[in-house]
């Protein structure tokens, strides 16, 4: 799979990249690094210039926008390489954020259910209603927005009512436990790993919010 070199989108001769350390975000983005031409001591090749460092730093992906976010505010250079996902939650929440989108890095693991992350509606039925109804849902902490986004465009068209409650995670055990009616997580293994939360608790996927990439994020070139 071709993937850019990070040198096309960053020229400057030091910076600081913050990567997520959630484990599997993690893997991933580390093979990313190799790919798209950063040495494992933070190396990179810029075009037509000499080499670049970048002190890698690890976060949670959730906080690697804020991270990038506080060192601008201090005058410092920096990047993120994180899941879209949350960075666009990242950026309803905070809408003044200078960041921006410098790349995408698609993601394709063939063991995954939909080849990538999925954001999803599920539930018991793997149906959506054709007429209004009143539902409880969980949501991922990490989501809500997104979430509640979806939700709300969802049922304005259906009509009905709902409520959210929001987690940490394992949000598809508060369904099959009765407390919620449905629930917003992500899918990955899925239906493809008996050792999956949603094949332990039986839920089907309802239909799909989002996928997630990976992107890389920061101030737009001048």
């Amino acid at each position: 799979m071709y993937r850019e070199a990070i040198g096309q989108f960053i020229t400057d001769k030091s910076a600081k990249l913050y990567v997520p350390k959630n484990s599997g975000l993690n893997e991933y983005v580390q093979d990313i690094l190799q790919s798209i031409g950063v040495s494992e001591v933070g190396e990179f090749k810029r075009p037509g210039k000499d080499y670049g460092q970048l002190e890698i730093r690890s976060v949670r992906g959730e906080d690697v926008p804020q991270r990038v976010d506080d060192c601008l505010q201090r005058g410092e250079v920096a990047y993120g390489l994180t899941g879209d996902d949350l960075f666009d939650e990242y950026l309803l929440a905070t809408p003044q954020s200078p960041l921006r989108l410098l790349n995408t890095y698609d993601w394709f693991d063939p063991s995954a259910q939909f080849n990538r992350p999925a954001l999803c509606l599920l539930n018991r039925s793997g149906e959506l209603p054709a007429s209004a109804i009143t539902v409880s849902v969980a949501v991922n902490k990490k989501y809500e927005l997104t979430s509640k986004r979806y939700l709300a465009h969802m049922m304005g068209t259906l009509g009905g009512s709902y409520s959210v409650v929001s987690y940490a995670g394992d949000t598809e055990y508060t369904v099959s436990e009765g407390t919620h009616d449905w629930c917003i997580e992500v899918v990955y293994r899925g239906a493809k790993s008996a050792n999956s939360a949603t094949s332990e608790t039986g839920l089907q996927v309802a239909d799909i919010v989002r996928f997630s990439d990976i992107s890389l994020i920061g101030l737009e070139a001048q």
